[in-house]
């Protein structure tokens, strides 16, 4: 029993536990509720769930998206980028990530895009996620914190934005190789859909510039994304 205004227990994990909560004022009158709860194990478990790539101008622009699919707040989260005949680099989320909480986080290196085709070996860019928190607990699953994609293969290109920033409308030039179904949304910084701009429209193979129509946002910072029914996934950043 506490009479604390936040009292804090501790409890067996696993098991079921039954509380009782009894809240009494000045005047004599009393109140109470009964729950039964469920104390889980904390764990932690990273996921890094999709690399998003954009060539510019012979650069790849990399987007990274992740989500804490654990039980704890993960504190700090360092990317380790592998690139092909390059070093290895790191980069750090700016802010922890929440139990739940999903997170597309731009990064700041933007490795060359040119690849050797004349050779028997395939070029890889990789992503490995290290997560940190406050309890000292290992991250349950290491498999997921893993994500590699193969970059000698053609696939769709979102050439250039602008105007970025923009006021009321940009132009979107994309680089199709092949007659695919496209999909393009704007989302916001935390993966909201804000506008579905093309739903599964049949593009021709070759260049397309694309007027976009953004009168109706709020100023701020948003993703283009763009993807096809080959699974290539593109997302660029504006700013209105």
């Amino acid at each position: 029993i506490s009479y604390d205004l936040s009292p804090i227990h501790t409890y067996q994990s696993n098991q079921d536990t039954f509380n009782l909560i009894l809240s009494g004022f000045s005047n004599g009158c009393t109140d109470s509720k009964t729950q039964n709860l469920i104390v889980y194990d904390p764990f932690v478990d990273l996921e890094l769930r999709q690399m998003i790539l954009s060539d510019q101008n012979g650069y790849y622009n990399i987007v990274v998206e992740a989500k804490n699919i654990g039980s704890v707040t993960i504190e700090s989260v360092d990317l380790i980028i592998h690139m092909p005949n390059s070093l290895t680099t790191k980069e750090t989320l700016p802010n922890p990530l929440s139990a739940n909480e999903n997170i597309y986080y731009p990064l700041s290196v933007s490795p060359s895009s040119y690849v050797s085709i004349n050779d028997d070996v395939n070029s890889f860019l990789c992503i490995e996620g290290v997560s940190i928190n406050n309890f000292s607990l290992q991250d349950i699953d290491l498999s997921n914190n893993w994500i590699c994609k193969n970059i000698e293969f053609d696939s769709l290109n979102l050439v250039s934005l602008y105007p970025n920033p923009a006021i009321d409308k940009f132009y979107a030039i994309l680089q199709v190789p092949i007659e695919s179904n496209i999909t393009i949304e704007i989302i916001d910084s935390e993966g909201r859909l804000i506008k579905n701009v093309y739903d599964d429209y049949i593009f021709m193979s070759g260049t397309h510039q694309l007027e976009i129509n953004i009168n109706e946002l709020s100023q701020g910072f948003y993703f283009l994304r763009v993807s096809d029914n080959r699974n290539n996934i593109i997302v660029n950043r504006f700013i209105k």
